[in-house]
């Protein structure tokens, strides 16, 4: 009987504890500068705006510039808020890093990055302007459930002008729906063909 007892308690304990530690990360990002990055800050150069009434500051990265972690639940959509300068010569590559290990730091710049989307900025609007990348599914790289880090390539050049200036950031995942096809009966089947 007490054989019994562990066994009874061992199972409802086991269906009590999550199956999952992936399921504390956020599926949705939402970022204006300055704020935090996940592995590197501003140079210390930007760009001020003048637009209507209130000003607007850019920030200029060199290198790379990660966000994360953030769990896969189907396609996402990626909004980057950006400012060209009329010497503007190399776009933002946006990349998913995909990474199943919350302490590993290398999605900054060793793990393997699939780039989204190009963002080349908007040389002459003043009060810079969004670009919106997606909905694209980025199931086939990270599957539903997994981690992975939001990625934004900047050239790594000294001269501050060579890429757009960064605002804000916003990736919104679009969750895909896991239900199966709703279960039907044959007379309902043959309803609809006569």
């Amino acid at each position: 009987m007490r054989g019994f007892v562990v066994r009874v308690i061992l199972l409802l304990w086991a269906l009590v504890l999550p199956t999952s530690t992936s399921a504390q990360y956020p599926t949705s990002l939402s970022i204006c500068l300055p704020g935090p990055t996940g592995c590197q800050v501003p140079l210390g150069g930007g760009v001020a705006t003048v637009c209507g009434s209130q000003g607007r500051f850019f920030f200029q990265f060199v290198g790379n510039v990660a966000w994360g972690l953030l769990q896969s639940v189907g396609p996402v959509t990626i909004e980057v808020e950006t400012i060209a300068l009329p010497d503007t010569q190399f776009p933002i590559y946006v990349e998913i890093v995909p990474t199943n290990d919350p302490y590993d730091v290398r999605a900054c710049a060793e793990l393997r990055g699939y780039v989204v989307g190009i963002v080349y900025g908007h040389p002459y609007d003043p009060c810079g302007n969004w670009d919106e990348i997606g909905p694209i599914d980025i199931t086939t790289v990270v599957p539903v459930g997994s981690l992975y880090a939001l990625r934004l390539r900047f050239p790594d050049f000294t001269h501050m002008a060579v890429a757009p200036a960064l605002r804000c950031l916003r990736l919104t995942a679009h969750p895909q729906d896991s239900t199966p096809v709703a279960p039907t009966t044959w007379v309902l089947v043959k309803q609809l063909y006569r």
